[in-house]
């Protein structure tokens, strides 16, 4: 965003969303494109759930050993930014992107 003078980004939620019905089926589009397309990538999610964080979301991998999981990490990255790319939005692994927001970020257990 910053090499781009991009400035006040908007959310793409407006209430947290951890249990929200709601909330989660307003971003049902980018959420059902990404498991699809994990899926034809061979990265198999588990679940996906609105999380605690305005905006955020839980997409959850199946479990695999180290290697496998490595791999599907950067494969789920990719795919993730491609999508938001190609449906004109962004998206961030940050750790803490705001002050005042839930900590979020992309970890692996």
């Amino acid at each position: 965003a910053a090499n781009y003078n991009i400035r006040s980004l908007d959310l793409v939620g407006w209430q947290i969303e951890d249990y929200h019905i709601l909330q989660g089926t307003r971003e049902e589009p980018f959420n059902a494109e990404a498991r699809k397309m994990l899926k034809l990538s061979g990265v198999p999610v588990e679940n996906s759930k609105g999380e605690a964080g305005i905006g955020q979301h839980e997409l959850n991998v199946v479990y695999s050993d180290a290697l496998t999981m490595a791999d599907r990490h950067c494969i789920f990255k990719q795919c993730l930014k491609e999508i938001a790319e190609k449906q004109g939005t962004s998206i961030t692994f940050m750790a803490k992107w705001n002050e005042r927001s839930a900590g979020s970020s992309c970890h692996l257990h």
